[in-house]
């Protein structure tokens, strides 16, 4: 397990460091940042596939749309290429009893691999928010088996949450710090949950 498990990091890296300059920083250097060959990649990819999310060319999106769950609930893509987001976000909001709560599944567009975030909504009169809960405390288990069977059938790979805030150490994208970037943001977005 564990060397299956280095043996992804060393495949992840060798992605990272396709599309993200090692050693730049692109807070502080940030015209040699936007300037590098791997920069100039990733801003390629993500304008690409904003034509294609515009033009609703993902196709896996409308499958997606479609899945079964024992409860009813709300599909928004929340998708924002123009906020350079590295994957497509889907929502899915279900009201079970007195709890709302929300699944939102990142699909990356660098690397066939996705993540799955689980939420629950807490509110008091003046703010909603969501809180990040654990999978086993999600309401709808079919609902994930459903997602999950459906992008690995189409050859993707999850990214679970040990993986996904493991740290790369010389690189970084936008306002997040060297040091700070982890794998989640590579291939998702740069939010840190």
């Amino acid at each position: 397990m564990v060397y299956l498990e280095m043996t992804v990091i060393k495949d992840f890296l060798k992605i990272a460091y396709f599309y993200y300059p090692k050693n730049t920083d692109s807070i502080n250097d940030k015209n040699t940042y936007i300037t590098s060959k791997e920069y100039i990649r990733l801003d390629r990819k993500i304008n690409e596939n904003k034509v294609l999310h515009v033009e609703n060319k993902f196709n896996l999106i409308n499958s997606l749309n479609k899945v079964k769950c024992n409860y009813e609930f709300t599909f928004k893509d929340s998708t924002y290429f123009e906020w350079n987001d590295r994957c497509y976000t889907l929502e899915y909001t279900l009201k079970v009893h007195d709890k709302t709560f929300l699944l939102k599944l990142f699909i990356s567009i660098i690397a066939p691999v996705f993540s799955i975030k689980f939420f629950l909504l807490e509110s008091n009169n003046e703010r909603v928010k969501y809180k990040e809960i654990k999978i086993e405390e999600f309401c709808c288990n079919d609902l994930i088996e459903s997602l999950k069977s459906l992008l690995n059938d189409n050859n993707y790979f999850e990214i679970n949450n040990s993986l996904g805030s493991k740290r790369i150490l010389d690189i970084n994208f936008d306002d997040i710090p060297i040091g700070e970037f982890t794998f989640f943001n590579t291939f998702f977005n740069s939010q840190n949950f």
